[in-house]
């Protein structure tokens, strides 16, 4: 949360400065360029990261996984094509 506010008033401090020199059309069409463009580059890395952590996390090789809430889905096994040797044991 502290994260969320630091940032809207670092925007909000970059878009008064960019409209002070005059790149664009007032303080509005500053803000929403800047935040427009902010969510579009943290959407895809967002996207990327939490693509790859599904594709690349094993949760068995995690030192401190000790929670069955944690426990692989048969849906997340099914949909990547991955053999689990230890649930399917126990089924």
């Amino acid at each position: 949360m502290k994260f969320l506010i630091i940032w809207i008033i670092l925007t909000i401090l970059i878009a008064g400065f960019y409209t002070y020199l005059g790149d664009y059309k007032g303080i509005k069409e500053t803000l929403r360029h800047f935040f427009l463009y902010t969510y579009i580059y943290y959407g895809v890395a967002f996207l990327i990261l939490f693509i790859g952590g599904l594709i690349f996390y094993n949760p068995k090789e995690d030192k401190e996984y000790k929670s069955k809430l944690h426990e692989p889905s048969d849906i997340y096994n099914n949909f990547f094509g991955i053999k689990n040797k230890d649930t399917d044991e126990k089924k």
